[in-house]
């Protein structure tokens, strides 16, 4: 680190040292100044896809950036992500945002499912991504598309136990307790036949 930073002594505006110091700060967990160090490079290079990750995970650490910063940064990441077409970064990086985003973060929330659907665009058939693109719609309390998707991934017979608990909870939590009860006694009937 002293090395980067005799570096960044002599060229303030060198901005590889920058990442890497921001890199080498976020893994010691020196969220603040890996969140300076990011700001600083952002300034140099707005796009800068590796940094904005960087910069939106350290969000849910810190409170750095003031909730419209985070939200552009969010959209523009996501932006970044998608125009890249790489079905993998899209969900991996979705995958971190709605897990460490609270349920009232509807912008980050709405970013991942639109990286989710990117990924679905280019390849159909994954259904771990529709699975992902499940459990968003049921943190955005969009319920009857969480429970279409499920159908959708049961049809399919895609990991059934998991699947079914999940479009249970979103039945619940829709209010249709009935088709709630009435799935929970087939998942019941299911498994006895397999014991079998």
């Amino acid at each position: 680190m002293q090395l980067l930073g005799r570096l960044i002594a002599r060229d303030d505006t060198f901005y590889p040292a920058l990442i890497e110091i921001c890199k080498l700060q976020f893994s010691l967990q020196q969220y603040r100044l890996a969140g300076e160090s990011a700001q600083r490079v952002l300034k140099i290079i707005p796009g800068h896809m590796e940094v904005l990750k960087v910069c939106v995970i350290i969000q849910y650490y810190t409170k750095i950036f003031s909730q419209s910063e985070h939200e552009k940064l969010v959209i523009k990441l996501c932006h970044l992500l998608s125009e890249g077409k790489e079905q993998y970064t899209c969900v991996q990086c979705a995958k971190i945002l709605y897990r460490l985003c609270s349920n009232d973060d509807k912008v980050t929330l709405e970013s991942s499912l639109n990286l989710v659907s990117d990924a679905l665009q280019m390849n159909s058939t994954d259904r771990d991504i529709q699975i992902e693109k499940a459990k968003i719609l049921q943190r955005l309390g969009r319920y009857k598309e969480a429970i279409e998707e499920y159908e959708s991934l049961l049809l399919m017979n895609v990991n059934y136990v998991e699947v079914s608990l999940r479009m249970v909870l979103c039945l619940i939590l829709k209010g249709n307790s009935c088709d709630a009860r009435d799935q929970l006694e087939f998942i019941a009937l299911s498994s006895e036949k397999d014991k079998r």
